[in-house]
């Protein structure tokens, strides 16, 4: 894990971390958050399996466009 310019949590790894924020709630730091802008790039990706008739009847799922 690089250093951070700034971490609440002072953690020395992911794990770490992950364990800091598993135990702490962000609303109590919110006024220690500083805005960033990032870009997230995602795949679509479809996968097909065999369903039974009277199983896939049940199954629904829309995707926004």
């Amino acid at each position: 894990m690089s250093e951070s310019k700034n971490s609440i949590s002072q953690a020395q790894s992911y794990r770490e971390m992950g364990e800091f924020w598993d135990t702490h709630d962000l609303a109590a730091y919110w006024d220690q958050m500083q805005p960033v802008d990032f870009e997230v790039d995602v795949d679509s990706e479809s996968t097909y399996y065999p369903l039974e008739a009277s199983l896939s009847a049940g199954v629904e799922v829309e995707i926004p466009e």
